[in-house]
């Protein structure tokens, strides 16, 4: 198959045209926590809101500073709150539209099979995560978008150790990192990728070129948090604690041990019985909406109050008829978790073909860089649900914070399958292309229609 970039431009306007509709439908009230009020604080303030002024002001200061722009702006035409909040909730829908071109950016860099790259753009295009964080305002995608740009970098410098590309690498480090907390985990990336890139890991040179691009965006991150120590004893605290709020969610504890998607075949969203498995919970987000945010829409109220009174509550023992939930939740539950599922097997399959049966450099700076990404994500997301066991805080969205962790190890994963491996993988990203957007196409139309 010829590969061109008519394919894709197809794929990406596809990808891009889904987002736009959902963000043009859902209204800017669904939302997983209130990311409005940092800007308007900000905005009214003229300064940044001290950690404990709002339920996320704790959070770094960036993308809050572009919302409070965006009030400015808007406020020259219209002061009413609704285009206020529609027009910040396109901050979001930016961001993940960028997120597309940038993984084509980011695959060029480190990999040349042109089918495989195609492949794994489509598989993140329409990646049904990213699909429904697109219209839900907050600031995951642009942490994710960040992290992208500051990985492209991070290869431009691995490959030529500029003052230029070195800059720029702390620039878009910086940028990420106070967006999000979460994207700290770009620090010792590239670090660790900066430090294997020389002939000796103890020398000037090499030092030099690690501090370059990082000492920017450490001065950032711990001046930011010195300024929170105005506010509060302990700058690296949740926003739970800084606002004494006891939120009873369900479970309760978790589960690190255990990883049961069946557990959902019957019981499509987060309940007492299926919500303490971590992984679980990750998995599943990955490919349906398991917190029912922007599928709320197709629940009744009378379910929807009672729903929340069961997840809400640890000690309640609030009885829930599922049956009473409309089919589609069912089949749209059960499809992703099939899709997700086989795309698991194969992922597996391929990380046990990958590391005995190819020849590849373990000894690469990229390898064990993109490795401590995805391992720091991964440690603090088990610490993170261990300090609150909650299913609010088990969010795929967290790990996606390391998607360019996730898109190297399945191009390299990739690589090594053999053909009819990758023709069934081809099937499958081509199912979940349509999955996703008969989803997207659902939602919209219920949103427009209500």
């Amino acid at each position: 198959m010829n590969i061109t970039k008519s394919h894709y431009f197809i794929v990406g306007l596809s990808a891009v045209l889904l987002k736009v509709f959902l963000f043009i439908a859902v209204p800017p009230s669904v939302l997983y926590d209130d990311h409005f009020q940092p800007g308007k604080l900000i905005y009214l303030l003229e300064r940044l809101p001290s950690p404990k002024m709002c339920f996320e002001c704790f959070q770094p200061p960036f993308f809050y500073l572009l919302q409070a722009i965006g009030i400015k702006f808007v406020h020259f035409f219209s002061n009413d709150e609704y285009m206020v909040h529609k027009a910040l909730q396109s901050l979001t829908l930016l961001f993940s539209i960028g997120i597309i071109p940038t993984t084509k950016i980011f695959l060029d860099q480190i990999t040349k099979n042109k089918f495989n790259k195609l492949l794994i753009f489509t598989l993140i295009a329409f990646l049904p995560r990213l699909l429904f964080i697109t219209p839900t305002h907050g600031n995951d995608t642009a942490v994710i978008f960040f992290v992208l740009v500051s990985s492209i970098f991070t290869i431009k410098y691995f490959k030529k150790s500029t003052l230029r590309n070195g800059l720029t690498l702390s620039l878009f480090t910086g940028i990420a990192v106070m967006t999000k907390s979460t994207a700290i985990i770009l620090i010792p990336a590239v670090l660790i990728i900066t430090l294997l890139s020389g002939k000796k890991i103890i020398s000037v040179r090499t030092i030099g070129n690690a501090s370059l691009p990082l000492l920017f965006p450490i001065l950032l991150f711990i001046s930011h948090n010195m300024w929170k120590t105005q506010y509060i004893t302990n700058p690296f605290e949740m926003n739970m604690k800084i606002m004494n709020i006891d939120i009873p969610q369900i479970p309760g504890k978790r589960d690190v041990f255990t990883f049961k998607p069946w557990t959902y075949w019957h019981t499509p969203l987060i309940s007492k019985e299926n919500s303490k498995s971590l992984w679980t919970n990750l998995f599943i987000q990955t490919w349906n909406e398991s917190e029912p945010k922007l599928t709320s829409i197709w629940i009744s109220d009378s379910f929807e109050n009672r729903y929340q009174t069961h997840i809400n509550y640890r000690d309640q023992n609030i009885t829930l008829n599922w049956s009473e939930l409309p089919d589609s939740i069912f089949i749209y539950s059960k499809v992703g978790l099939i899709l997700g599922t086989l795309f698991l097997i194969l992922f597996i399959y391929g990380c046990f073909q990958y590391c005995f049966n190819t020849k590849h450099n373990w000894s690469s700076p990229l390898f064990w860089g993109f490795v401590t990404m995805l391992t720091v994500n991964l440690i603090g997301i088990i610490k993170l649900t261990g300090d609150y066991p909650l299913y609010s805080f088990m969010k795929m969205t967290f790990l996606l914070t390391s998607i360019p962790s996730l898109i190297y190890f399945t191009s390299k994963i990739i690589t090594g399958l053999q053909a009819i491996i990758k023709k069934v993988l081809t099937v499958l990203v081509l199912l979940l292309t349509l999955y996703s957007t008969i989803i997207s196409i659902h939602l919209t139309y219920s949103y427009l229609t209500a």
